[in-house]
């Protein structure tokens, strides 16, 4: 999974002609007093990549509406990558996801979040961190209001689309105690329901590469 997002990114790249932009979406579900907190890592998951109908629009759409949200603010494709936090002081799993995603220019409505720095004096580098922001996009989709932005920059693309297949967003699901292992097994070889796809590619990342259509022609 994680060399295909990374072709796939490669591929976008030389078609934009090095004018991409790459961004990592972070989302979560709704706040505290939403029962879905509550839930097993089955119902939190099959509640965050549930097909609903959305007011106003003919049809079901995947991930809540989230894919087509995306797209319509300018996303035109990546990847979801869900995670399971355990929080031993609530004592409740969090779902919480990390989309990787590729368009033309910055998406519509939302802020980055990231704040950067630098201060020659101390370590000649530039510090980056991502806060995270409320919007009240992602509560009309069932999903909580706060999220966090990072795009990356001009020279950070190369290094951006090598990121991509870095194991903290491919191999790190989840974050839990030894005691959940059995739980966690069990979500992930199928015993309540379907075997979970934790990695979900969307829009323009679910088709085959251009070059892979070229390669049947040539």
């Amino acid at each position: 999974m994680a060399n295909r997002i990374s072709k796939r990114l490669e591929t976008e790249f030389e078609l934009a002609d090095g004018d991409l932009t790459v961004g990592v979406l972070t989302w979560t579900l709704p706040g505290r007093n939403h029962p879905i907190r509550r839930g097993t890592l089955r119902e939190q998951y099959d509640y965050a990549t549930a097909r609903t109908r959305l007011k106003g629009l003919p049809g079901d759409h995947s991930m809540r509406g989230l894919n087509l949200w995306l797209n319509a603010k300018g996303a035109r494709g990546g990847t979801h990558f869900l995670e399971f936090t355990w929080n031993p002081t609530r004592k409740w799993w969090n779902l919480h996801g990390h989309t990787l995603f590729w368009a033309w220019t910055a998406i519509d409505d939302l802020q980055e979040t990231t704040v950067r720095s630098w201060d020659p004096a101390e370590t000649l580098l530039e510090e980056k961190k991502v806060l995270g922001k409320r919007t009240r996009a992602f509560p009309r989709l069932g999903f909580g209001e706060r999220y966090s932005l990072d795009y990356a920059e001009e020279h950070e693309l190369q290094s951006s689309i090598r990121y991509s297949s870095k194991v903290a967003y491919t191999t790190k699901p989840f974050k839990a105690p030894k005691e959940k292992r059995g739980e966690i097994r069990d979500f992930l070889i199928g015993v309540d329901g379907p075997e979970p796809r934790l990695s979900r590619p969307f829009g323009e990342a679910t088709k085959p590469m251009v070059q892979n259509v070229l390669d049947g022609w040539f």
